[in-house]
C-alpha cells in the first residue's frame, strides 16, 4: 500500500469519528445521518471548484497565465487562445488548475502563494460555512455543517506531502519550497523552462541537465518530455529515439494530465518510422484528446499521422495547412517555432 493510500485511510477514519462525535452530541435520526451524507457527497464538487479557483486566484496574483482547469472529467483547456470543453477520463485526482509561470523570474514566495492557494480557499470556505450555519436551520444548515466538514478535511489532507497518484499534493510542493527541499528546486527549475519556452525561447536553446539514471519521479519525466522537444527541435534523432524509450518504458509513472502529450510524441515518432501497428496503437492511447485537437502540435501530430500511417495525403496536407493558420495562438511561443518547422517540412515532402 502506498503512503498516499495510508495517509488517507487514516484521514477518513479522523473524518469519521468526528462525524460519529458529532451524531451523538445532536442525538441526529438515521435519516439525518443519510442525508448529511449526501451532503457531503454534493459539496464535494463545490469544494474542488472552490479548491482549484484558490490556485487561479493566487496564480494571477503571481503572474501566471492560465492554460486548463478541470474539475474531475470537466476540462476546460486554452485551444487557439479561446477555452474549448470537453469531458475526459480522470484518474488520480479530483481537479486541476495548470498555468504557466511569467517570462519575468519571481520572487518564491509567489510560487509558494499559488500551489497554497487551493488549501487556503478551503479553510476559508469551511470557516465561512460553518459561520452562517449559526444562522440558518433545517437542510440547509445541515448541508453547510458538511460542506464545511468536508472543506476543512480537503484542505487538510491537500497539506500533507505526499504523492496522489504519480503527482505531488500541494502539501509537498508548498512544504518542500518552504524546508529549501532539492524537489523543490527541480520544480522551481522546470517551472523557469516552461516560462521560458512559453514566452518565445525555442526547445533547442533551452538549457539544462537531465540526468537519466535512477528512478523516474515527478519532475524527471518533465525534464525528459523537454529533452524529447529538445532533441526533436535540434533534429538529433538518435537522442529522439532514445528519449521516446525512455517514455514508453515509464508510461506507467508519468502524471495524468500530461500523459495524451506524451502519446502524441509517441505515436508521432512511430508515424515517421511508418511503423503502423503502434503509430496506431499510440493514436488511441491519446484517445479523444488527439482527435478533438485543433491546436497546432494536435494538428501537427495528426498531419503526419495520416501522411505516413493512413498513407492519405489529402488530409495531411488539410491537417498541415490548418496548423499554419493557428501558429500565433499557441500559447507556448517557443514551441510554436518548432512546430511552425516540422508542418513545413512535411508540406513540402508532400509538395
Amino acid at each position: 500500500m502506498k503512503k498516499s493510500e495510508k495517509i488517507s485511510i487514516v484521514v477518513g477514519i479522523l473524518l469519521g469519528l468526528v462525524l460519529l462525535g458529532i451524531f451523538i452530541a445532536l442525538d441526529i435520526e438515521p435519516i439525518e445521518i443519510v442525508l448529511f451524507g449526501l451532503c457531503m457527497i454534493i459539496s464535494l464538487f463545490f469544494i474542488i471548484n472552490i479548491h482549484e479557483f484558490g490556485h487561479y486566484v493566487f496564480g494571477k496574483m503571481a503572474g501566471y497565465k492560465l492554460m486548463s482547469f478541470r474539475i474531475g472529467p470537466l476540462s476546460w483547456t486554452v485551444e487557439n487562445e479561446k477555452f474549448k470543453f470537453m469531458i475526459l477520463k480522470s484518474k488520480d485526482y479530483g481537479g486541476l488548475c495548470a498555468m504557466i509561470p511569467p517570462k519575468e523570474e519571481i520572487e518564491q514566495y509567489k510560487h509558494t502563494i499559488y500551489y497554497i492557494g487551493g488549501i487556503l480557499f478551503n479553510l476559508i470556505s469551511a470557516i465561512i460555512a460553518i459561520l452562517i450555519s449559526f444562522y440558518t436551520y433545517g437542510y440547509v444548515e445541515l448541508f453547510l455543517i458538511a460542506f464545511s466538514i468536508t472543506s476543512f478535511f480537503t484542505g487538510v489532507l491537500n497539506a500533507l506531502p505526499v504523492m496522489s497518484g504519480n503527482s505531488p499534493s500541494d502539501g509537498m510542493i508548498v512544504w518542500s519550497i518552504l524546508l529549501k527541499k532539492p524537489f523543490a528546486n527541480d520544480l522551481l527549475r522546470l517551472n523557469r523552462l516552461s516560462a521560458q519556452v512559453s514566452h518565445g525561447v525555442r526547445p533547442r536553446d533551452i538549457e539544462f541537465e537531465f540526468d537519466s539514471e535512477g528512478e523516474m519521479n515527478f519532475t524527471k519525466v518533465y525534464f525528459l518530455f523537454y529533452s524529447y522537444f529538445k532533441a526533436l527541435d535540434s533534429k538529433n534523432y538518435s537522442e529522439v529515439d532514445y528519449y521516446i524509450g525512455l517514455l514508453e518504458k515509464n508510461i506507467d509513472k508519468i502524471p495524468e494530465p500530461i500523459l495524451p502529450g506524451i502519446y502524441y510524441e509517441i505515436c508521432f515518432n512511430y508515424s515517421i518510422k511508418e511503423d503502423k501497428v503502434n503509430a496506431e496503437k499510440n493514436y488511441k492511447n491519446a484517445g479523444n484528446v488527439l482527435q478533438k485537437d485543433m491546436d497546432l502540435n494536435g494538428l501537427r501530430v495528426k498531419s503526419y499521422y495520416e501522411y505516413y500511417t493512413n498513407k492519405n495525403t489529402q488530409k495531411a496536407l488539410e491537417y498541415a495547412n490548418r496548423a499554419l493558420q493557428v501558429v500565433d495562438k499557441f500559447p507556448l511561443k517557443g514551441q510554436a517555432i518548432m512546430e511552425k518547422e516540422l508542418v513545413k517540412e512535411l508540406i513540402d515532402k508532400i509538395s
